[in-house]
């Protein structure tokens, strides 16, 4: 793992751990540490919604003809003296608000990220996070202070039974590294500042499996090329040839790796950063490389994950699909020795797809996996 952040790294930039994070189809992914603490904040902001927001109660005074609470006597006769009407009245009472410190910090955090998106403009997700952020915003309506206000109060440590609930607590934690400014914007001082830095880590598996596979596999005549950018630089394609619809003209095809031999296409790798314990690979991983297969006139379709089970073949058989055979290149990113496991990879792909010449046979997953598993 150390090689392959090298590999994407660039001057020693520093790595910071922050944990893991999913994401449904469609949903926005983080580009920066920004984007992941204000995305964060929104989650955490609906969790409060659900469980019921932070609140206290506060004395009021109410003056009219309901009264609410306790009346106050004294109060209720210089009134109705000053009004001229026995019906008006004087209460006191304990109204429920949330506008308490645990909410405005958190607040004030999100008027603080939401401001920082309106500077960046159109940028890509900038509109889309401000809208996220403004949903947050409006689940705190109800709280009067004013920003100035808000922003003082911001990093006030929470008490009473909000600092006993989770979500608060890492809200909280998101508020003093916002407004600490740790790594969030550079500084006007003239000083060097270092901004954390966020990995993707399925662009660097990706990117790094390219390479490493580039260079091995060129001295056996084959040629990896990039799918995610057009020719000649890469092989990108077009998911539908012949597009009866207006909508449907242009749409890119993007395959992670595509390896070819002249102009021939041998396979398609679309590579995930997931967790493999031996199955089936994702349905929904196999479709996609699939429908990369029939698009670039190949038998073989390739899902590469970073976790191979012990003692497995570094290429497994999967099943076939029409006439598409399916496969699981599983990397050992956990060895000590990354140079040696890529070898043992790019061998792998090497026999199966110079067993036989021309385009790879349907029947290449059962006979031809199992020739190099011996």
């Amino acid at each position: 793992m150390g090689e392959l952040l090298e590999h994407v790294a660039v001057n020693k930039q520093r790595v910071i751990h922050i944990g893991s994070v999913s994401y449904t189809t469609g949903q926005l992914r983080p580009q920066n540490l920004i984007d992941l603490l204000a995305l964060r904040l929104v989650t955490l902001t609906k969790q409060m919604r659900l469980n019921g927001l932070d609140h206290s109660y506060r004395p009021t005074v109410v003056a009219g003809r309901t009264p609410v609470g306790s009346i106050l006597p004294f109060a209720t006769r210089v009134r109705q003296a000053f009004k001229g009407n026995r019906a008006e009245s004087v209460s006191s009472a304990w109204i429920k608000t949330i506008d308490t410190p645990a909410n405005r910090m958190v607040l004030a955090t999100l008027l603080y990220l939401h401001r920082l998106y309106m500077r960046l403009g159109h940028s890509k997700g900038a509109p889309t996070m401000r809208a996220e952020l403004g949903d947050g915003i409006e689940v705190f309506r109800r709280i009067e202070a004013g920003r100035q206000e808000l922003s003082m109060l911001a990093l006030t440590p929470i008490e009473g039974k909000a600092a006993k609930r989770p979500e608060y607590l890492e809200a909280s934690s998101i508020a003093r590294a916002v407004f600490g400014q740790a790594g969030i914007q550079p500084q006007a001082t003239g000083l060097l500042s270092l901004s954390p830095v966020v990995f993707n880590l399925e662009d660097a598996f990706e990117a790094f499996l390219r390479t490493r596979l580039r260079d091995s596999l060129t001295e056996s005549g084959l040629r990896v090329l990039d799918g995610n950018i057009k020719h000649p630089e890469g092989l990108q394609d077009v998911l539908y040839s012949e597009p009866k619809h207006k909508k449907a003209e242009g749409i890119p095809v993007k395959p992670d790796i595509v390896i070819c031999r002249g102009s021939e296409v041998l396979a398609v790798i679309d590579v995930k950063y997931k967790p493999y314990g031996g199955g089936l690979p994702d349905r929904a991983d196999v479709e996609q490389v699939v429908t990369y297969a029939q698009i670039y006139e190949t038998n073989l379709a390739i899902v590469a994950l970073p976790q191979r089970p012990p003692n497995a073949h570094p290429l497994i058989p999967i099943g076939r699909i029409g006439q598409t055979n399916i496969a699981v290149l599983a990397v050992n990113l956990n060895t000590n020795d990354l140079a040696s496991e890529i070898e043992i990879v790019a061998g792998s792909i090497t026999r199966v797809l110079l067993k036989r010449p021309g385009p790879v046979q349907s029947d290449l997953v059962s006979p031809g996996l199992a020739v190099i598993s011996q």
